[in-house]
Formats: C-alpha cells, structure tokens, sequence
C-alpha cells in the first residue's frame, strides 16, 4: 500500500492525475479507513469537476474523522459549484468550526451565504477572508456585491475598488513572469528602464 501511494505521489507531482488516481485507489485497496488517501482522491477529482465522485470520497474520510477539516472544506466546496447552498454551508460552517483561520473556508462560506440572500452574515464571513488574506481579490468583489444588496453603497464602492486595485497587481504579476520566462525578452538595462517609466507614471 505504501509504495502505491508513494507512486501515486510521483505521478502527482508530474501532474499526470490520471496515474495517481490509479495509484491512491490500489494503496486505498490496502488501507480502506485512509483519511488521508480519501481527501487526496477527492481534491484529485474535484480538481477535474467531478464533483459527485469527489463528494463520494469526501464523505467517506468525514464518516471516519467528523473533525478533519480537508473532507469537511471539500464537502462544502463541491456542494458549491452544485449550487447546492444548504448542505455547502453545512460543511462549509463545520470548516470553519475546525479551522476559524481558514481564509478560503470563511471566502466560500460567505459566497454560499450570499447566494441564499443572507447578505448580512456574508459580509462577516467575507470581511474574515479578507483580513486574513488581505490580497483574496475575490474576498473584495464578494463584499461589494453584498454591501450593495445591503445598500451600503459607500463600502461597496470601496470594496469594488479594492477588487480592481488587486486585479491590476495581479496583471502586473503574470505579465512580470512571461517576461521573465522569456528568453527573447528585454535585457535587464531595458527592463530598468521600463520600471523607471512605469514608476513615474
């Protein structure tokens, strides 16, 4: 079982999912009651949207520990993207419970609260993603969606720019990196200057 998994490692970190996936189910084969290997199968086949059979393996590692935090966030994030919104916040609250400094848990939990209109108790959610993870771009625009249900129009606006503000970083990040990644790209002189530019404007 434990060379399964360890095989199942390697092809993870190849990024061939479809060999791990192989893998963890034979070292599973071994360990059945495998918390661990069962979260693991299911973040693998969430990551593809196979959502009903991340649930399955998500449930089972709950059965097993009811306090592991991975199965219960899990849970709650498939249920999400099923737009089932009770039984996400159900799990997604239980995250939460487990691990109260989970920026993505609070981001998720406040998304699923918004969408059954309880705007309210979304913004404190929200609010908790964002100041545990002040760059979650997403924590931002999730609030300024719901300070405008609550019309709070000032702080949505605030939010919203909040939002744009990381999005731009962002922009600047990943055009940064292809630069970087790229042979052909501009010499070190040329990209001095072009920070220089970019700092006066």
């Amino acid at each position: 079982g434990r060379v399964h998994q360890l095989l199942a490692e390697s092809y993870r970190a190849q990024q061939n999912v479809a060999k791990a996936k192989e893998e963890y189910q034979a070292a599973l084969r071994f360990n059945p009651q495998s918390v661990e290997i069962l979260d693991i199968l299911g973040d693998l086949n969430r990551s593809e949207f196979r959502f009903q059979d991340a649930v399955s393996f998500y449930s089972r590692a709950s059965e097993i520990a009811p306090h592991d935090y991975d199965s219960a966030y899990g849970l709650g994030a498939c249920y999400l993207y099923l737009q089932q919104n009770d039984e996400a916040i159900k799990y997604l609250q239980r995250a939460v419970a487990i691990d109260p400094k989970s920026a993505p848990a609070r981001l998720a939990l406040g998304d699923a609260l918004l969408r059954i209109g309880r705007a309210s108790e979304a913004v404190e959610e929200l609010k908790a993603a964002a100041t545990r993870e002040p760059k979650m771009r997403q924590a931002y625009t999730l609030l300024a969606r719901a300070y405008g249900k609550l019309g709070r129009n000032n702080e949505a606006s605030e939010a919203l720019r909040k939002s744009n503000e990381l999005s731009r970083l962002e922009s600047k990040a990943r055009e940064g990196n292809l630069a970087a990644s790229d042979p052909d790209g501009p010499s070190s002189a040329d990209s001095d200057e072009s920070s220089q530019e970019n700092l006066q404007k």
